[in-house]
């Protein structure tokens, strides 16, 4: 029985597939490739890996070993498992550690963007009891107690949206927090960007490696958090092994959203163009993803400002 898929970071998983691609392509078998990406993420992993690399040696394919394991996601599997079959083990991992590597270099630069906000609202957690301290209607222990009590609290929901961005980068979100992305717009819109992102991706890398239109809509689900989209993708895959258009497909699905989009992967599609088109439309997702966390950091810094003045001179009054 397969084990469910480990929560591996992305850069990590990147640079795994990165040292199995490299080793493979020169010339290496699976189980010494395995035994030459030990040590990834601190050696986290070093189990599994080892894992699989016994399963391999024992005659069983890399990706129903690294399936076995939980050392691929689902979709990883499918490509590895596809690769094997057709030959390019090599360039298969390589694929996937340039998609997980531009996936980490997106999330840091999110990051980065909310550090300003981040630590304004530290200071103004520290600093917003401070009138009232001075003023003499608290003391030390009330300033301590509503100052630190908020930032025990502030580190709690930290807490929390960093266990939900490793949910939606891995696709392992737990009930309670998938609960609250559908409850929360603004949340769901966000999750919703990464999903088509990283769905648009993957269905590009198949392509890319000659899966056939509906295997490369198939099994998407698994890896996503947005269960509309996962439910949209696996009608989509059904519809295109009916014979109707790939993009038209996509389009049904909520995958590909605007018009242009569709224009462009429409015309794609009808050129015999299919992996230029979705090569253009994972681009355009991955943009607009960036365009949201842009439009996050230049607004974040003007809420938190604003919360931080109104706390102030709330204390002073």
């Amino acid at each position: 029985m397969a084990r469910a898929p480990l929560t591996i970071g992305l850069e990590a998983r990147a640079d795994l597939y990165l040292a199995l691609g490299r080793q493979l392509g020169a010339g290496l078998d699976a189980a010494r490739a395995l035994a030459g990406a030990r040590g990834i993420a601190g050696g986290r992993h070093d189990d599994a890996i080892g894992e699989v690399a016994r399963m391999v040696r024992g005659g069983r394919d890399l990706a129903e070993a690294g399936r076995r394991a939980g050392l691929w996601t689902v979709s990883d599997h499918r490509l590895v498992h596809h690769a094997e079959h057709v030959g390019g083990v090599d360039r298969a991992f390589a694929m996937l550690a340039q998609s997980y590597r531009r996936r980490h270099q997106r999330l840091r630069r999110a990051r980065g963007r909310m550090l300003m906000p981040a630590f304004v609202l530290v200071l103004g957690l520290l600093v917003g009891p401070l009138p009232a301290l001075i003023g003499g209607s608290i003391g030390v222990g009330g300033y301590l107690l509503r100052s630190l009590g908020a930032l025990a609290v502030l580190a709690a929901i930290v807490a929390l949206l960093a266990q939900a961005a490793r949910g939606v980068t891995t696709g392992g979100l737990p009930g309670r927090l998938r609960t609250a992305v559908d409850v929360v717009p603004g949340l769901r819109a966000l999750v919703l960007a990464h999903d088509r992102a990283r769905a648009l991706d993957v269905i590009a890398m198949r392509h890319a490696a000659g899966f056939p239109a509906a295997e490369a809509l198939a099994d998407l689900g698994a890896d996503l958090v947005d269960r509309r989209l996962a439910r949209g993708l696996d009608r989509a895959a059904r519809a295109v092994a009916r014979g109707e258009p790939f993009s038209e497909s996509l389009r049904h699905a909520g995958l590909v959203d605007d018009g242009a989009g569709h224009a462009l992967l429409g015309a794609a599609e009808a050129a015999g163009r299919v992996d230029e088109g979705l090569a253009r439309a994972a681009g355009d997702a991955a943009d607009r993803l960036d365009e949201i966390y842009e439009l996050a950091a230049e607004w974040s810094p003007r809420i938190v400002y604003g919360a931080v003045v109104l706390w102030v001179v709330g204390g002073i009054l």
